[in-house]
């Protein structure tokens, strides 16, 4: 590949990022949630209700799922 593809390809990486961090920063428990997220080497949906943030440990809880944010590809609400 060359040089500018990669450092364009690095430039959405880094805005996917930034704006998956603001999401979050915004949640609230008891929000619906639809999170696209990487789960054993495949992206998976899912809708759900947010019953915990720990964002010390960096983990979105639904019932019966926990999603580490550095999985989380996409949020909305």
């Amino acid at each position: 590949m060359n040089n500018k593809l990669l450092e364009k390809m690095r430039t959405n990486i880094i805005f996917q990022e930034q704006k998956i961090e603001e999401h979050l920063k915004k949640l609230i428990l008891g929000q619906t949630v639809t999170i696209k997220f990487l789960n054993i080497n495949q992206y998976t949906e899912q809708t759900g209700m947010i019953i915990k943030i720990d964002k010390v440990k960096e983990i979105l809880y639904l019932p019966n799922l926990k999603i580490p944010f550095a999985d989380i590809i996409a949020i909305t609400s």
